[in-house]
């Protein structure tokens, strides 16, 4: 019984619906009731729309948070190549000046030279050398000069058939025979494992030099050609009680800052002997 009510009060309802879609379709006299219910069950809509148009944008920010994160590590990673590219075109460019200027020095030279690049570097207080590209197969020798565009380098001491180890003028075991280019005073300036410093002893108190003064080679025994700069004096200490000044000097030569350097054939040296022994006991001023 309560079934046939329920199935006929739907009927109808589904009747009255369907003559009022008809009536609405014909008829515009039912729009201010259709806007007045719309009104009030416009609020509904709203709600139930509400977890969807949620979900949606969750989704929407979520992957657009994604694409930023994305994005933004694009540009990261780009410009750490292009911080990466300057500073190879910057290298690049400073090797050209670089290479520029050693061909400048070659030329003032007048001798032969060869050019080598430097390979590695061992910078301690007992030794202080540098490893070229150059050896054996290029006619290098053993206590031949090496110098770059401002100065004198050092002296190769070992030898490969492809490389070469030179030793630097800071090296402690290193000498080499100097004049002051102001005066003509003779000295030896000595390496003693600091990285940038000379020590020039035996220098009388009353002899003239002074800061400042640029120190080159002497020429004295042939193994160095004559007249290349080598250090300027940085500080002169003069003590009374003592027999001689106490002179530091700084090389010419950047050391432990170069790229390139120039092996160096002097005619008047002899390839089986080294400066370091010249400097240590020939020279005569020591």
């Amino acid at each position: 019984m309560f079934k046939r009510k329920s199935a006929f009060r739907l009927s109808v309802f589904v009747i009255l619906a369907l003559a009022l879609v008809e009536l609405d379709d014909r008829s515009s006299s039912l729009s201010p009731v259709r806007a007045t219910l719309y009104s009030f069950a416009e609020p509904l809509i709203l709600v139930a729309e509400f977890p969807t148009k949620a979900v949606y944008w969750a989704e929407y920010l979520l992957e657009d948070k994604s694409l930023l994160n994305r994005r933004n590590r694009e540009i990261v990673q780009e410009n750490a190549d292009l911080r990466l590219r300057i500073i190879e075109l910057e290298e690049a460019a400073q090797r050209g000046d670089w290479l520029s200027e050693m061909l400048n020095a070659s030329e003032r030279l007048g001798l032969e030279v060869l050019l080598a690049e430097m390979l590695s570097i061992e910078l301690n207080p007992f030794t202080r050398k540098i490893v070229i590209d150059r050896g054996d197969d290029e006619g290098v020798f053993i206590g031949q000069p090496v110098v770059d565009h401002w100065g004198v380098i050092g002296q190769v001491t070992e030898k490969t058939l492809s490389t070469s180890a030179v030793t630097l003028l800071t090296d402690p075991n290193h000498s080499i025979p100097v004049r002051v280019r102001r005066n003509g005073l003779l000295g030896v300036a000595n390496g003693f494992g600091e990285s940038n410093l000379l020590s020039v002893p035996n220098i009388a108190q009353h002899q003239d030099i002074r800061e400042g003064d640029v120190l080159i080679t002497s020429g004295l025994g042939r193994r160095f050609p004559p007249d290349y700069p080598v250090a300027t004096v940085k500080s002169v200490v003069r003590d009374k009680n003592a027999p001689f000044l106490e002179i530091l000097a700084e090389p010419m030569a950047t050391l432990d800052r170069g790229y390139d350097v120039l092996l160096v054939w002097y005619q008047g040296q002899t390839s089986n002997e080294s400066i370091l022994e010249y400097s240590m006991n020939d020279s005569g001023v020591r």
